[in-house]
């Protein structure tokens, strides 16, 4: 890991435990609003900053090479991450510190970061000039199935209650989480030992964990229960881990 990995990696750690920390203080007080504010600022920064780092990495590749494109994708879809987490920073501003409710104006920001995210991982795969394995095609099938499946059926009853907005916009993450869980897996069996696949690598862990904790944020808000500091850390640990890989594809192309 490089010197500007290991202090983009060392700040983000540093930020998740100053969150887990307001946590611990303040989670059973009335002053639970400084975390909330706290939480909410992290994911936007923290994916702002990503999407600069993805975005930086553009003046490395030539205007026609595939790696620039799948930069530039997962940058925009940071961006509009970014973007959702801003507006569900200002909703508690703007209406007493109560937190957003589910759907919001935020799920669009965070349901286009899928699509562009996808497009990005596609011509990853596809400028790799290696065809998916078999096996690979079946795991990615079997684990987005079997995640729907889930949380389908533990939303079962909570479907038929809540109103069309809600139950639309959980069907939208339910549809499209599996697909971007199934194209980090198709996509991590194509890359080989190249030292330039090492920051994909990272880049897909953080995509997957991200990935994961959607449906669970969902599951979360429609059950009607407050999701959990560790849950609210995946998008800081996810966006950091996007962060260093990008940090590490720097320092490789400054080196050759």
């Amino acid at each position: 890991m490089s010197k500007s990995s290991l202090i983009v990696a060392i700040l983000w750690i540093a930020l998740c435990i100053i969150s887990f920390g307001l946590w611990v203080s303040f989670a059973a007080t009335e002053a639970y609003d400084i975390y909330l504010y706290y939480s909410s600022t992290l994911e936007f920064a923290t994916a702002s900053v990503a999407a600069f780092f993805c975005y930086h990495n553009l003046r490395f590749f030539s205007p026609r090479d595939p790696i620039r494109k799948a930069w530039l994708f997962l940058s925009r879809g940071l961006s509009f991450w970014s973007l959702g987490a801003l507006l569900n920073l200002l909703y508690p501003l703007t209406h007493e510190s109560i937190k957003s409710p589910f759907p919001w104006y935020s799920d669009l920001g965070y349901l286009m970061f899928i699509p562009f995210v996808l497009a990005a991982l596609i011509v990853l795969r596809m400028s790799a000039n290696v065809s998916a394995p078999f096996w690979a095609w079946i795991v990615a099938f079997v684990m987005a199935m079997l995640i729907s499946g889930i949380v389908l059926v533990i939303n079962a009853e909570t479907l038929k209650e809540i109103g069309i907005a809600a139950f639309m916009a959980t069907m939208a993450y339910v549809v499209v989480n599996p697909m971007l869980l199934a194209m980090i897996i198709v996509t991590a069996s194509v890359l080989i030992g190249h030292p330039i696949c090492r920051p994909w690598w990272m880049a897909l862990a953080g995509l997957f964990l991200l990935s994961m904790g959607n449906f669970l944020h969902v599951l979360f808000h429609n059950l009607g229960q407050q999701p959990a500091i560790l849950l609210d850390l995946v998008w800081p640990v996810s966006f950091g881990m996007i962060a260093v890989a990008a940090t590490m594809t720097c320092s490789i192309y400054r080196k050759t």
